[in-house]
């Protein structure tokens, strides 16, 4: 009797493991699978653009990455996403270039992105930003069950403002702050932003502020009150 209840429980325990590696399968390979912008977490809330970074351009093309929650597939798939009216203070053609009706996910990649064209020729960007929120709309070959990564937050304008934690956090890889020193942080190392949120990646800032002093030394720059921006390593 105690075999058979040993062998019973080692039966049911088999066919509940197989259960659960059955709903796993299908939720990976189900016909409509979740897609979700695959933001860094501490571009979630909002992803802050400073066109101060490109200088003259008129058009600045802002990729946003977007991720299926399965496997790729054979085929190229299709995806819509809505700007949110309520949310976003941007106009079409004045701030932005209207988006495009559909979006693909080519064939191979669980992985991909949409390009949002940001418009830079409003002389209030000078002084105040615009906010525009991009949602994932549920379509025929798409959910969208990841709701918390469901919405892309845009703002931007020519304004390029301290962040808040230069002082606690910057300011170890790249010493006392410029606007000037701000700016060519982001053109050389090619970033959106410089988060308020710290992502706590040491070895990745170490390696920014290497590069940036290095640039500083084969470069005699000056910031916005005439003075030498010095190496500081």
């Amino acid at each position: 009797m105690k075999t058979f209840k040993l062998w019973l429980i080692a039966f049911l325990c088999l066919m509940l493991w197989q259960g659960c590696e059955e709903n796993k399968y299908t939720y990976y390979t189900t016909d409509k699978p979740t897609l979700y912008f695959a933001l860094p977490d501490v571009q979630r809330d909002s992803l802050v653009i400073s066109f101060v970074k490109y200088g003259d351009a008129k058009v600045i093309e802002l990729p946003l990455p977007v991720e299926i929650a399965g496997y790729a597939s054979d085929k190229d798939r299709h995806f819509q996403v809505k700007v949110v009216p309520d949310s976003t203070t941007a106009v079409a053609n004045k701030h932005y270039r209207p988006l495009e009706s559909e979006y693909t996910i080519h064939a191979g990649k669980f992985k991909d992105e949409f390009t949002v064209y940001l418009l830079h020729e409003d002389p209030e960007l000078d002084f105040k930003p615009v906010r525009l929120r991009i949602e994932i709309v549920e379509n025929d070959e798409f959910g969208n069950g990841v709701w918390q990564k469901q919405a892309a937050d845009i703002r931007f304008s020519n304004i390029l403002s301290k962040p808040a934690i230069w002082d606690t956090e910057y300011v170890n890889y790249f010493s006392e702050y410029s606007k000037t020193k701000h700016q060519l942080i982001l053109r050389e190392l090619n970033l959106s932003e410089l988060p308020d949120i710290w992502d706590r990646e040491k070895y990745k800032w170490e390696a920014y502020g290497l590069y940036m002093n290095t640039y500083f030394s084969n470069n005699e720059v000056y910031d916005e009150n005439g003075k030498r921006i010095i190496p500081w390593w």
